[in-house]
Formats: structure tokens, C-alpha cells, sequence
């Protein structure tokens, strides 16, 4: 079975499990997300997206683990670079976001 990427979170989970820096999804949740064990399941599995302050609490864990003075690969320091551009970016489009009122 080939698993397919849901979106910027999902790639950044299954990196940071794919190389050692995450073990699970209640893992993600708990020290990436700031969230409860099953957060990141019940969300994923329908689908959604971290909240704005849990997207947050991912970025300053993956800057963490770039200063953190770890033996990474560059291509690994490359990979966590670019998660937190997507994920600041994703941030700032869901603030200019505009809730619709009836």
C-alpha cells in the first residue's frame, strides 16, 4: 500500500517518525503539537488540520530540534527548514482568513 500525503502536517509527522525523531502519533500530539495523545489521530482521521496554537507549538518544536545541536544529516536540516516555512505560511493564510457571518 502506498500512503499518500493529506497535507503539511501529515508529511511532517511521517518525516520526523521516518527518521527517528518521532514515535507515534500520540507522540506528535503530545511533544510536537502540544496536545493530548489523540489529537493528532482524531484529526487526521477526519481529515483536518492542527488548531493555529497547535501549528504554533509544531514550529517552535521543529525550530528546537534544529538548534538543539543534533547530528543531522543537511539534507534532514533542509527537510525541517522547509516544514516551518510551510507551516508559518499556512499560518499566515488561515489569519487573513475572513469568518463569513449571516
Amino acid at each position: 500500500m502506498i500512503y499518500e500525503y493529506k497535507n503539511i502536517y501529515d508529511q511532517a509527522f511521517q518525516f520526523l517518525r521516518a527518521n527517528g525523531l518521532c514515535s507515534s502519533k500520540a507522540d506528535y500530539s503530545r511533544c510536537f503539537l502540544g496536545r493530548s495523545r489523540t489529537y493528532w489521530n482524531a484529526i487526521s482521521g477526519l481529515g483536518g488540520i492542527p488548531s493555529p496554537e497547535a501549528s504554533g507549538t509544531l514550529v517552535i518544536a521543529l525550530e528546537n530540534i534544529l538548534g538543539a545541536g543534533k547530528d543531522l544529516s543537511e539534507r534532514t536540516d533542509e527537510m525541517l527548514g522547509n516544514f516551518i516555512k510551510k507551516i508559518k505560511a499556512d499560518l499566515a493564510l488561515r489569519q487573513k482568513e475572513v469568518p463569513y457571518e449571516v
